[in-house]
C-alpha cells in the first residue's frame, strides 16, 4: 500500500508524512508549506479572529475571573510588547478593536491571540527545515 509505517510520529509540525504521494514529494511539501504560511500570517489570522467575534454568541456568558486578568496582562506584555513585528500590529488592532467596539469577547479575542502566536511559531518551526530529509533515501514509487 501507500502507507509508511517507520518513524512516523503523526504530529502535523514535522512535516512527515504517513503516506506515499501520488504528486512528487517536493510539490506536496510546497503545497503544505505555501498552505501553513497563508493561515497562520499574523494579518488572516487576526482577520479571522475578528471575524468571528462578529458572529459569535456564547450560550452563557462567563463570569470575570482573577485569571482572565493575568492572561490579559501576559498577552500584553508577550504579545504587544515583546513580539515584534506584524503579528504585533495586528494583536492590538484586535484588542483595541475588542476594548472599544466588542468588549464582552476581550477575553475570546486574547484567548485566540495566544493561539495565534503558538500556531506561528509552529509555522516558523516548519518553515525552518531546510530540506525534506524525512523523505529523501525512501523509495516513494507508486504502482497503481
Amino acid at each position: 500500500g501507500r502507507l509508511i509505517n517507520e518513524d512516523c510520529t503523526g504530529s502535523n509540525t514535522t512535516g512527515s508524512i504517513t503516506f506515499i504521494p501520488r504528486m512528487g514529494v517536493e510539490t506536496l511539501y510546497e503545497g503544505y508549506m505555501s498552505v501553513v504560511n497563508y493561515i497562520y500570517s499574523p494579518k488572516g489570522y487576526y482577520e479571522r479572529i475578528l471575524n468571528f467575534v462578529k458572529f459569535y454568541r456564547p450560550a452563557k456568558k462567563r463570569p470575570f475571573r482573577t485569571a482572565d486578568l493575568s492572561a490579559f496582562l501576559r498577552s500584553v506584555i508577550y504579545l504587544g510588547i515583546l513580539n515584534k513585528g506584524q503579528a504585533q500590529l495586528f494583536y492590538w488592532k484586535a484588542v483595541l478593536q475588542a476594548i472599544f467596539f466588542k468588549h464582552e469577547y476581550l477575553s475570546e479575542i486574547i484567548e485566540h491571540a495566544v493561539f495565534a502566536h503558538h500556531f506561528q511559531k509552529q509555522a516558523e518551526l516548519i518553515n525552518g527545515r531546510s530540506d525534506i530529509g524525512w523523505i529523501r533515501g525512501k523509495d516513494l514509487t507508486f504502482e497503481n
